[in-house]
């Protein structure tokens, strides 16, 4: 049968083990194994035993994070909510460097964006690293960033490809 001799090994973490949150709005596990959560209280990163967390007090934007996603470098990049709803985006995206600590708003890594930060409304990231913006203003546009090319326009609604994924978040 497929599947047999498979073993996985789950944990149940929750407030009372430092998770900032009942709340987690989004997640995920970084090429190291740390996992990232993304709270209305802030950002946390679980090593397997503790958390850490991570808010305004640090340098973080806000409080509620609302999508994070890993580059092919390994930096968490990280988009926020505000508190009307738990997928509202603010327009505030930092890139967070979890070796050296640094913090820094896209704005300013990137003061050349081909696209205005306030209409950020999802981020993710493939295998590969890359990242994908959705941008939502009058018409919905999706971008690419690859660290070894830069941001690339992909498509806009209406096209087939961004159809499918801009359905999905909304």
């Amino acid at each position: 049968m497929a599947g047999q001799g498979l073993k996985y090994s789950h944990q149940l973490i929750s407030v009372e083990d430092g998770l900032a949150s009942r709340e987690v709005l989004c997640g995920l596990q970084d090429k190291r194994g740390f996992l990232w959560f993304g709270t209305r209280n802030g950002l946390n990163r679980f090593d397997g035993k503790q958390f850490t967390l991570m808010t305004k007090r640090d340098g973080l934007q806000a409080n509620r994070i609302i999508n994070l996603a890993e580059d092919s470098e390994s930096l968490i990049w990280i988009s926020y909510g505000d508190g009307g709803g738990n997928y509202t985006p603010i327009g505030k995206t930092d890139i967070y460097d979890p070796i050296s600590g640094e913090l820094t708003p896209i704005q300013e890594k990137f003061p050349e964006l081909p696209f205005d930060e306030k209409y950020i409304y999802w981020i993710l990231s493939n295998q590969q690293g890359d990242i994908y913006f959705v941008i939502r203003k009058s018409e919905s546009k999706l971008y690419r960033y690859n660290v070894n090319t830069g941001f690339e326009f992909i498509t806009e609604k209406g096209e087939k490809s961004i159809d499918l994924i801009v359905d999905t978040f909304y």
